[in-house]
């Protein structure tokens, strides 16, 4: 891979890939692929039409979608034109959508009307009664008045190519150009306004790390996650590399395709690694392509190490946050397995990195304290949340991460726990008290209290603790499952769900996680 330029815009970098490489593939998907040429050309038109239908620097653009060219196109049109790209989960509900596109307030929603066997027809007639006006993917008609992205297209005549040319060149690097959003602490998702430059400089950093001759990626994640946003499709571009698109992780499709698409940077969660180890075909698959393994989202165990170690020439692990627009730090087993297993390494260049104790003050080597994180990647802050903004951002410019940490003598950080109640499931965050809400919205439930343990395949999973109201008949767990199914994400359903006659209290009146938490362990010891 040649050196990577220096751009502060994602538009350039496709300008510059489309004049430099225009026959190289720059997107593949089933039955699709992109050049550089092609992806340039598409955007561009889809630009023009979302200038022609009205947006301005600074608005929202939702999408829903996995990983596919269209949404990669329409990504590369909303930064291109100053918008502010704001992705969906494919696995969220009604309620969970709803509360995305209430908060964020987008112009335009762009979606799939279908995904695998679920229909989001009901969704998307929900949304657009609520504001904003919807596009759909793909050939499946949507709810009366959205309009097909073929057709949303064809409605640029207006904007020509220099009205185009004049709004990107207009586009400040550190303008926001993203919205993630990830579960909030008091129940309701909190987005996370990131710049486009920080986003670009993810990739930048971490393909100069481990400069690969040639970059082909492949993308399982979900697309409005920094892992498939941030460290996949956006680095991809970074490095005028391939992207190869799944619309759905399966361990088996992933070692097929990292073998028919010779795969170079392969990335995924514990989870994702030890589905496609476990998977029948894993020690006779081709992954002689492979140069780079890097794993995120959560530890990776010596035993998980070890099988991917015999596969792989290289691991790697990175610590990564949403606030954060990608890497704090990473390690690679060139230092060694312990390392990679044991520590998320050390910061990346231009991170700055402390640990603090309980009264703000630098703790010594050895001891444990809060990870605090300053940069140029630090988030811009939370949208429209100014009070959680100021509690995460200090006056000095330090985000305070809620993860415990201490370094240790090979200068690595190694994580020691959290101080929020946050657990991953799976790699992705599960704040309890979105959970609780919504159990609590039961009308047989009267308190909730959910608490993460630890889990062979998931890392972690949640256990939900449920109280009915007085004199109420509490309901069954199925039935609670269904009701979290319903209104939920599948990854935030607790893993199990027990009823109980009461809480455990604290002398100032709250729940008492901790004895919850122990009760949980030895269950699960027990089983």
């Amino acid at each position: 891979m040649a050196d990577i330029p220096e751009y502060g815009l994602a538009y350039d970098y496709l300008d510059h890939y489309a004049r430099t490489r225009p026959e190289a593939e720059a997107v593949v998907a089933k039955g699709l692929r992109l050049t550089y040429r092609d992806l340039k050309s598409r955007v561009d038109a889809c630009a023009r039409a979302l200038i022609a239908a009205g947006v301005a620097p600074g608005d929202r653009i939702a999408y829903l979608s996995p990983p596919h060219p269209d949404y990669v196109v329409l990504l590369l049109s909303t930064l291109a034109v100053g918008g502010i790209a704001v992705g969906v989960n494919p696995r969220y509900r009604l309620r969970e959508i709803a509360h995305i596109l209430g908060d964020a307030g987008p112009s335009l929603f762009f979606s799939r009307v279908r995904i695998g066997p679920r229909s989001y027809a009901d969704d998307l007639a929900a949304a657009q009664a609520s504001g904003p006006r919807v596009v759909t993917f793909g050939e499946l008609p949507g709810p009366p008045g959205s309009v097909p992205l073929k057709r949303f297209v064809t409605r640029q005549g207006s904007v020509v190519r220099e009205d185009l040319a004049g709004r990107t060149g207009a586009v400040p690097a550190e303008s926001p150009g993203l919205i993630v959003y990830t579960s909030g602490t008091t129940g309701a998702p909190k987005g996370v306004l990131l710049k486009q430059g920080a986003a670009l400089r993810h990739g930048r950093m971490y393909l100069r790390r481990f400069r690969l001759a040639t970059l082909r990626a492949v993308n399982y994640y979900p697309t409005n996650h920094v892992s498939g946003l941030v460290a996949s499709t956006l680095q991809t571009l970074v490095g005028g590399g391939t992207l190869v698109c799944m619309e759905r992780f399966d361990a088996g499709e992933v070692l097929e395709t990292i073998a028919a698409e010779r795969i170079t940077l392969w990335g995924g969660t514990p989870t994702m690694l030890q589905m496609c180890v476990a998977h029948p075909d894993f020690e006779r698959a081709d992954l002689s392509s492979v140069r780079i393994l890097s794993c995120g989202g959560g530890g990776l165990r010596e035993e998980l190490a070890a099988a991917l170690s015999r596969r792989v020439p290289r691991l790697a692990t990175l610590f990564a946050m949403t606030e954060t627009t990608g890497g704090v730090t990473a390690v690679e087993s060139d230092v060694s397995i312990d390392a990679v297993c044991n520590s998320v390494g050390r910061p990346l260049q231009d991170v700055e990195t402390r640990l603090v104790g309980e009264d703000g003050a630098a703790v010594a080597d050895g001891e444990v304290g809060e990870l605090l994180v300053r940069g140029p990647s630090v988030m811009i802050g939370y949208w429209n949340n100014p009070e959680a903004t100021a509690a995460a951002i200090d006056a000095d410019g330090w985000l305070h991460t809620g993860d415990l940490a201490r370094t240790v003598p090979d200068g690595c950080i190694r994580l020691a726990g959290r101080r929020i109640e946050m657990y991953k499931s799976g790699g992705y965050n599960v704040y309890p008290k979105e959970v609780e809400a919504v159990l609590e919205s039961h009308a047989g439930v009267a308190n909730a209290v959910v608490v993460g343990v630890a889990d062979d395949l998931y890392g972690e999973t949640g256990i939900a603790f449920v109280q009915a109201g007085p004199g109420e008949r509490a309901p069954g767990e199925e039935a609670l499952r269904a009701h979290c199914r319903q209104h939920l994400a599948g990854y935030k359903v607790p893993g199990r769900i027990e009823v109980v006659g009461s809480l455990p209290m604290l002398p100032n009146g709250k729940f008492d996680r901790r004895r919850l938490t122990a009760r949980a362990e030895r269950a699960r010891a027990r089983n």
